[in-house]
């Protein structure tokens, strides 16, 4: 394939691209992605095997799927170190209320104690 072949294609592939990423500039960086592995891997193509155009396709779809893989895994990553922040966060917040009210014989925050009765048995008048 070659570069004329491959320029003819750019606005297409931006726009199939644009379509599923939805972010302006990660589809023009993924385009670029996408005319630099054709390049690399130009010897391999075969016009027997399809035009330019849906070889050129190939290549998008793969990217862009490796792509949004990646991007997922990155997402669930900086969702697991929240997740560890906001637990790191509860566990300080039990530490510090348990350190407050660990001084002995303190009853702030248990329910109160039943009135006395004497002796267990005992009648009371």
């Amino acid at each position: 394939m070659s570069v004329v072949a491959a320029r003819e294609h750019v606005e297409d592939l931006q726009r199939f691209v644009a379509r599923r990423v939805g972010d302006r500039e990660r589809a023009a960086d993924l385009t670029a992605e996408i005319f630099l592995a054709a390049i690399s891997s130009a010897h391999r193509y075969r016009p027997r095997g399809g035009t330019p155009k849906a070889w050129l396709h190939g290549i998008a779809r793969v990217l862009v799927a490796n792509d949004r893989h990646r991007r997922g895994r990155e997402r669930a990553g900086e969702e697991r170190l929240r997740g560890s922040a906001l637990l790191d966060e509860e566990t300080r917040r039990m530490r510090r209320g348990s350190t407050r009210g660990s001084t002995r014989g303190s009853t702030r925050g248990s329910a109160p104690s039943p009135p006395s009765r004497g002796r267990a048995g005992s009648a009371h008048r």
